[in-house]
């Protein structure tokens, strides 16, 4: 077996429930593209998998990765051919998203993005912002689409959420998760939370697709953003029907910031700051299928 793949059984056989899921955030794994200071867009995007497919993506990627001479797919350096990916012919770079694809759309429940314009959501949300920040804000709307997603399919297990360690954002992602426990056991049981971890993606392969999500679902909205409505012929290989997305538009926050500003009424009984987080999260809506 390959070492990657042995470690991340035997992280996986510690953090993650039996017979559960995992998500990268995706068991939730949790990839973040465009979080740089001046971004125009910031995403967070996942996969969600099933405990034993997290593990059997993780060993046919791992197989592909060798074959294709890559010890890690990222698609910055991929796109510009930079990194391990540099000396490569397109044919090439087109050949290792293809494998990828392939491998994420065999193995994984569901697809899920969300992203705004870091700069709109500090306009819109103003006072509210130090409280709630934007990478915050689209972390709490992706952890409450996972749950949304686990009670419509009336999943009676548990999930555990797994990061890309080292990423500008780890410390505010810890402080929410972790705010999921610390409310105690009707809380955990609310979010179906079971634990969460940062790992390297060179280990945790799933991250790897979060990966290539989030990268395509920002390069999409960019795109049309600037007049160019033809979605790349990747990003539609890659999503499907059943995955779910949505932008953060100004007049969602204006709606959001309506409801914050009468104190966030309604929704759940999650006390504290998780449970004013949670129900702004829920005012914005669940995003709804990609738009091609």
């Amino acid at each position: 077996m390959n070492a990657a793949c042995a470690l991340w059984d035997a992280f996986v056989d510690v953090v993650a429930p039996q017979g559960g899921c995992v998500m990268v955030l995706s068991e939730v794994y949790f990839d973040e593209s465009g979080t740089h200071d001046g971004s125009p867009m910031m995403t967070v995007a996942g996969f969600l998998f099933k405990k034993e497919q997290a593990r059997l993506f993780s060993r046919d990627w791992a197989k592909d990765l060798e074959r294709l001479g890559l010890p890690a797919a990222h698609m910055t350096d991929c796109t510009h051919g930079q990194g391990d990916y540099e000396g490569w012919s397109k044919e090439q770079c087109i050949l290792s998203e293809k494998l990828l694809i392939q491998n994420i759309k065999r193995r994984s429940v569901l697809g899920f993005s969300v992203a705004v314009d870091p700069k709109l959501y500090d306009e819109v949300m103003g006072p509210f912002v130090a409280a709630c920040p934007a990478y915050s804000y689209l972390l709490m709307i992706a952890v409450g689409g996972v749950r949304h997603w686990a009670q419509t399919n009336d999943y009676q297990g548990r999930i555990a959420f797994f990061f890309e360690s080292g990423h500008r954002h780890a410390s505010q992602t810890n402080e929410h998760m972790n705010m999921i426990a610390e409310y105690g056991p009707e809380v955990v049981d609310f979010m179906y939370y079971y634990a969460h971890a940062f790992l390297d993606k060179r280990n945790a392969l799933p991250l790897q697709a979060a990966d290539l999500l989030a990268w395509l679902y920002r390069n999409h909205l960019i795109r049309a953003a600037q007049g160019n409505m033809k979605p790349r012929k990747d990003f539609l290989a890659l999503v499907r029907p059943k995955d779910i997305g949505g932008e953060l538009t100004r007049e969602v926050l204006l709606t959001v910031r309506a409801h914050m500003d009468r104190g966030g009424p309604g929704y759940d009984g999650i006390p504290g700051r998780i449970g004013t987080l949670y129900r702004a999260a829920m005012a914005s809506g669940l995003p709804g299928g990609f738009a091609a």
